[in-house]
């Protein structure tokens, strides 16, 4: 597995480390410095107001998602079959892109069409129309992540406490003061993951009539005259990033705790408690009624769909566009699964290297593309394009309009997905060895 095989996968792997992220970072750097001014970092007062309008937006969204992923994390942990379908409807959910939300809730909530928000009579149902469908867009959207970050804490630590104090309270006083307090971390964890995804999510905003920070990133880099610059105008989003990133990476036992659990939730391994954590049925029916709460767009395209036949016309009539788009998809899907084994075939190989100095290479060019990998999917959109669009369009523009680039691109913002799902599969399988190794000891082998 380590031989000629691997170490060409490494290196590959390695490569597009060095298309996808590190060539772009250094002539976005480098592009930059060269226009750096006080006056090209500074925000005005506008800015600032659409920086505001968006955190708070996300603040809120973040809220909602950690209250609705609430509901996914109790019947993520209640049982097999519950389990099991709360998962694949939690990643569909995720799966769909977020603009769709924005689409859907716009079906029932304003039938003359999107643009006819800013329009409606009263001010307060206006209000609801944009910003409170933005924030319940990106809260059911992301509902599901912070379901599987407080399921995982719930194993981790919040189960056992919660037993403990359903000695002597009821149900909701054991989650009160017994599963909040030993889970504060992972709920941290889910908000600040849900806030910063939101934050950097343009297209609900977008769709949603609600000029932010982002779509106005989006207006200058359609405008901007030389790519490369739009780095010194995002700094703000940019230094919430980093910050996440530097605390995911500097809290290594939580990170693990974390990875672990949450591949015992995919693998639909069961908790070592056994049975069924939370008991109350009406507790779970108010965590059902927030999963159908976040998975009700879904519904509504479903239910709203009048012509079925529509959908053979549409992509009958846009064979080209789908067929190009369906092109960059699977190119980016091969480039982002190239990097994930990358990443897992090098930590793995250096964990069992006899040499320190190769061991610690490997492992800094696997710590590397991960976090380089996170920095880039937590950037604006917009800054992420034009990184590439100075870095290859400006000078190949035979490149330009080209699957290729078009696939590094997308493989930059979410080779991260498949970088996670590689590690939560090694996990899951480091575990079962575990498992194998144990039994082997006790002697059932024999």
């Amino acid at each position: 597995m380590y031989g000629i095989a691997g170490a060409a996968l490494f290196v590959a792997a390695f490569a597009l480390t060095l298309l996808c992220y590190f060539f772009p970072a250094v002539v976005a750097v480098v592009e930059a410095g060269s226009a750096a001014s006080l006056a090209s970092i500074t925000l005005s007062g506008r800015q600032w107001t659409l920086f505001a309008r968006g955190a708070l937006i996300a603040a809120a969204a973040a809220v909602l998602a950690a209250v609705l992923g609430a509901g996914f994390a109790a019947w993520l942990v209640s049982g097999r079959r519950a389990s099991a379908i709360t998962r694949w409807l939690g990643l569909a959910i995720l799966m769909t892109p977020p603009y769709v939300y924005a689409y859907a809730w716009s079906l029932p909530l304003l039938p003359e069409g999107i643009a006819t928000a800013p329009a409606l009579k009263s001010r307060s149902v206006a209000l609801a129309a944009t910003y409170g469908r933005a924030i319940l867009c990106l809260g059911g959207w992301l509902a599901p992540l912070a379901g599987f970050v407080l399921a995982a804490g719930w194993r981790s630590a919040g189960v056992a406490a919660y037993r403990l104090a359903l000695t002597d309270a009821s149900p909701l006083q054991a989650l009160r003061r017994g599963a909040w307090p030993a889970m504060r971390r992972w709920c941290l964890l889910a908000i600040s993951l849900a806030a910063l995804l939101a934050l950097t999510e343009y297209s609900v905003c977008h769709l949603c009539l609600v000029p932010v920070w982002n779509t106005e990133l989006l207006s200058e880099a359609q405008n901007s005259a030389r790519p490369g610059r739009l780095l010194l105008r995002s700094w703000p989003m940019l230094a919430l990033a980093a910050m996440l990133v530097f605390a995911w990476f500097a809290t290594p036992r939580f990170r693990r705790t974390t990875l672990t659990e949450m591949a015992a939730l995919m693998s639909d391994i069961e908790h070592e408690s056994g049975g069924r954590a939370v008991r109350s049925r009406w507790l779970l029916c108010i965590a059902a009624g927030c999963v159908m709460l976040a998975a009700a767009p879904l519904l509504v395209l479903a239910g709203w769909l009048r012509d079925p036949a529509a959908l053979y016309r549409a992509a009958r009539e846009f064979s080209g566009a789908w067929v190009g788009g369906l092109l960059c998809s699977v190119g980016a899907i091969v480039v982002a699964g190239l990097l994930a084994l990358g990443v897992e075939l090098g930590a793995t190989a250096a964990s069992r290297m006899r040499h320190a100095a190769p061991a610690s290479l490997v492992r800094f060019v696997a710590i590397g593309t991960v976090a380089l990998a996170v920095l880039f999917a937590a950037a604006p959109p917009a800054v992420v394009g034009d990184a590439f669009l100075a870095a290859y369009l400006s000078r190949f523009p035979l490149l330009a309009d080209h699957w290729p680039i078009v696939s590094l691109t997308s493989a930059a913002r979410y080779a991260v997905i498949a970088i996670v799902v590689t590690r939560l599969a090694g996990h899951t399988r480091a575990d079962a060895l575990n498992d194998l190794a144990a039994l082997e000891r006790m002697g059932l082998f024999d």
